[in-house]
């Protein structure tokens, strides 16, 4: 029996031996899936706002633009800056006009020259003021600074106008009367300056004109009357169309006798100076002749009617009526 425990013994010994290394690690695992994103928060709450800035000073007043700065920003249709006796809408507004026959080409050309001038855009939409204007006209010639369109014609009205271009040029042009003309290239604002005539040759009839008052260098005979009675003498051809009075040089010959024009009297007498109803006689000398200047209203049509009388000792009329200027009316 005591041999059996010991060999208990020596199994349980065998049983119990030291503890063996321990193995290498596995692989790592695959990684998992992303979870889902979360939801989006609520917007906070926008804040009070800042107090209001200090407002700056006043900049310094611009002075008003030029006249080219105007007509150049006018045609872009850009702001420009001007006074308000500068500029309207539209006006053909001038001051300090001159016309006269340009002495090169007395048949042909006219210079027109102003202190101020309005011009226009061919629209007739906007106006610009420009000053110290110098320009002429050739109607021997077509196109910007001769005849705008139409024909040369003999006992013809031309309107003058001046021209004037963006970039400063000014040139002036004529038209048959009442008749707008096109817009030229190259320009693109127009005023008006007068209406001339011409003779029955198709020359420009030579004048000076200040404002609206026309003197005629080369004075024109529309009648006569050589016995007593009434008749119409017509100034068409003589005087533009739309001209608001006619100065009439009537002229008593030797003949005798007396003529009647817009109330002024011509009267042929000898050595008798008479103030009448009809006006203020003029006298002449046995065998000369008198003279003198009347202003004359004119109707739309042109037309001065006159009256020849036999007074005193005459037995016959004698005289002659010459238009030596006129008064233009407004265009």
């Amino acid at each position: 029996m005591r041999t059996g425990v010991v060999a208990l013994v020596l199994v349980a010994a065998a049983c119990t031996g030291e503890k063996g290394p321990p193995g290498e690690p596995g692989p790592q695992g695959e990684q998992g899936e992303q979870g889902p994103q979360g939801e989006k928060g609520d917007q906070g709450d926008v804040g009070p706002p800042g107090p209001q800035g200090v407002a700056g000073p006043p900049g310094p007043a611009g002075s008003p633009d030029t006249a080219q700065q105007i007509v150049n920003k006018v045609a872009a249709d850009q702001p420009a800056r001007v006074n308000l006796r500068d500029i309207t809408s539209p006006a053909f507004f001038v001051a300090g006009l001159e016309v006269f026959s340009d002495p090169a080409d007395l048949n042909d050309a006219l210079v027109v020259q102003a202190a101020t001038m309005t011009l226009d855009n061919f629209a007739l939409t906007s106006s610009v003021q420009l000053t110290f204007i110098s320009a002429s006209a050739d109607i021997s010639t077509t196109g910007v600074g001769g005849l705008l369109g139409g024909a040369r014609q003999p006992s013809a009205s031309y309107d003058l106008y001046v021209l004037a271009s963006l970039d400063g040029e000014v040139s002036a042009g004529l038209s048959p009367i009442g008749v707008f003309p096109t817009e030229p290239p190259g320009f693109q604002f127009i005023g008006y300056a007068t209406t001339i005539t011409t003779d029955a040759s198709a020359n420009i009839r030579r004048i000076y004109q200040i404002g609206k008052d026309v003197t005629l260098f080369n004075q024109v005979n529309v009648g006569s009357l050589n016995t007593a009675g009434t008749a119409t003498l017509s100034l068409a051809g003589v005087v533009p169309s739309g001209t608001r009075a006619a100065r009439v040089r009537v002229t008593a010959l030797g003949g005798g006798g007396s003529a009647l024009v817009n109330g002024a009297t011509c009267a042929a007498r000898h050595n008798v100076i008479v103030a009448t109803d009809a006006g203020v006689a003029v006298d002449f000398d046995g065998g000369g002749q008198s003279e003198t200047i009347v202003d004359v209203l004119l109707p739309s049509t042109l037309a001065m009617p006159v009256r020849g009388e036999a007074v005193g000792d005459a037995t016959n009329v004698g005289c002659i009526f010459t238009v030596i200027g006129y008064r233009l009316g407004f265009p």
